[in-house]
């Protein structure tokens, strides 16, 4: 027995936004409101199609992450615990490391790489973004406008090395 039909009105694809437009017919009065179905719909295709995404897009992800900290006088670094905190910079490392660890970089080049490197160095106050991690010319982030944290402070230098896996 159908209780609902749908129909595909329109479909758009460009290079940076995927739209599609759904028709949907119920044959029986639905026991619940339209809008929840249509809701609960959407919510299983936006979940359908992201998986299909990342698994199409083979994402390269950020596999493990060193921070470093030095005085500005000073030319020798400290290892920090990921744990640590710092009041020269806005956030806890706890929430840069997720923030670094939900990064996806994607390969420009067919050139394969098994293990790459990448860093951030910072050696005055400065709003990090997603754009300011320095890689091989091989790889680029996915979304280069996230903000990852703020270094408020003059007296620090701050060197953040990721091992990315490919």
């Amino acid at each position: 027995m159908k209780l609902l039909k749908i129909s595909i009105l329109r479909n758009k694809i460009n290079s940076k936004n995927h739209y599609t437009l759904f028709d949907l017919r119920f044959f029986q009065p639905p026991p619940i409101k339209r809008q929840i179905i249509g809701n609960l719909i959407r919510r299983s295709l936006i979940k359908m199609t992201l998986c299909f995404l990342n698994n199409l897009l083979k994402s390269i992800k950020i596999n493990e992450i060193k921070v470093f900290v030095s005085r500005k006088n000073s030319s020798s670094y400290q290892l920090i615990d990921r744990h640590s905190s710092l009041e020269e910079i806005s956030e806890p490392l706890d929430t840069i490391f997720l923030r670094l660890k939900n990064l996806n970089f994607k390969r420009i080049n067919k050139k394969k790489e098994n293990k790459t490197i990448a860093m951030i160095r910072l050696n005055e106050p400065y709003e990090v973004l997603a754009k300011d991690i320095i890689t091989s010319g091989n790889l680029r982030v996915f979304t280069p406008e996230t903000k990852i944290f703020n270094l408020t402070s003059k007296k620090l230098k701050i060197l953040i090395l990721l091992k990315l896996k490919v």
